[in-house]
């Protein structure tokens, strides 16, 4: 009878850390935003700076003939 309280302790005990240690290591929830879904016109604005790489440039024109006045 010893024997089982023993090992029950022990198995609980075992249990209760595993349950914490996945509580802890758990990531967040991310917060967002939730609105309702209607029929409109969709806007979407985007304000941001960038930066380009430009690896070969290249020229795009349309070839002309005639005299400009």
């Amino acid at each position: 009878m010893r024997r089982v309280l023993r090992f029950s302790f022990w198995g609980l005990l075992g249990l209760a850390l595993a349950g914490a240690l996945f509580s802890a290591m758990r990531p967040k929830p991310v917060l967002v935003d939730i609105e309702t879904a209607r029929i409109g016109p969709l806007q979407v604005t985007i304000d941001e700076d960038g930066l380009t790489r430009i690896r070969e440039r290249y020229i795009v024109s349309t070839p002309l003939a005639g005299r400009l006045e």
